[in-house]
């Protein structure tokens, strides 16, 4: 009974794919301003042989601007990017 229910699971996962991917698209609008802050927090705890357990606590931001001037005969947008 344990042999047959473990094939029919092993068949079950052989036949179960992945997901699909899925494909985001980014429009940007002619003069307009976009912000986006990244933010990592980090908590490392050590444990250092000749002092002792220590702790760690850093945080790191990092700005992102995109301002899109006015569109171009041709289509394009201009954009400046800020970090």
């Amino acid at each position: 009974m344990k042999k047959t229910i473990a094939l029919v699971a092993f068949m079950t996962a052989s036949l179960v794919s992945a997901q699909k991917a899925t494909q985001f698209e980014i429009k940007i609008q002619p003069q307009k301003k976009y912000t986006l802050e990244t933010v990592a927090v980090n908590n490392i705890n050590m444990d250092i042989p000749t002092q002792g357990p220590m702790t760690i606590l850093q945080e790191t931001k990092g700005p992102f601007v995109m301002t899109t001037a006015k569109a171009a005969a041709d289509g394009t947008i201009p954009t400046e990017l800020k970090y």
